[in-house]
């Protein structure tokens, strides 16, 4: 589940158990699915980590490596986790640089004074999918607000805003062009947080935590 987490935005996690049951959900989005073989209660080997896992005595080979982020709101069956844990319960085991608090990056605006005013990157050369998030506001009820020319051929990828409306369109040559139309009212001078993504044939995109995709 989920698309361009590290957004520096929170994200909401749940994850419920019963039975062989499992319910996933990320941002409001949930999945179902049944774990293999018979469970009656979760068996959790005397521990449960979060943010990393010990590594003396690991059962299992995790390739990833440990979180480096903020978790909040942190229960476990109901019980406060970060609450302990600043409490120095003694069944609550902290190791490493772990603080208490959660710095926020800070934010620098880049204003666009005139329809002759753009910011251009460079492209990465090798790269077969694209992926942008960003927040905007504005009064204005129409505006180009990106695009992009693949260097391999002539496709094109165009996010405007349009009768106060997101359209992201993919056009490529033999083929039509796919639309995607998302959010309302976004020209009321109020902030909207926008991502999209383009990976293979998948095109979606997410306005204020909706998401739309063809």
């Amino acid at each position: 589940l989920g698309s361009l987490l590290d957004d520096e935005h929170w994200h909401s996690v749940l994850i419920e158990l019963g039975n062989t049951h499992v319910h996933f959900t990320l941002d409001r989005h949930s999945q179902h699915f049944q774990a293999d073989g018979e469970c009656d209660y979760l068996d959790l080997d005397y521990k449960i980590s979060f943010g990393g896992i010990p590594g003396h005595g690991k059962s299992v080979a995790f390739p990833q490596k440990d979180f480096h982020g903020c978790f909040e709101n942190l229960y476990y069956n109901g019980v406060d986790i970060i609450d302990l844990s600043k409490k120095h319960t003694p069944q609550i085991l902290v190791t490493g640089n772990v603080s208490f608090s959660c710095s926020h990056p800070q934010i620098v605006p880049v204003t666009f004074l005139s329809s002759r005013s753009y910011l251009a990157l460079p492209g990465t050369i090798g790269e077969d999918k694209v992926s942008v998030a960003f927040q905007f506001r504005t009064w204005n009820r129409a505006g180009l607000l990106l695009t992009t020319q693949f260097p391999h051929g002539p496709e094109a990828l165009i996010l405007v805003l349009n009768d106060g409306k997101l359209r992201l369109s993919l056009s490529q040559p033999g083929h039509p062009a796919r639309d995607i139309t998302a959010g309302a009212g976004l020209s009321d001078g109020q902030w909207h947080s926008v991502s999209l993504s383009l990976e293979e044939n998948h095109l979606s995109v997410m306005v204020d935590g909706e998401a739309a995709s063809v």
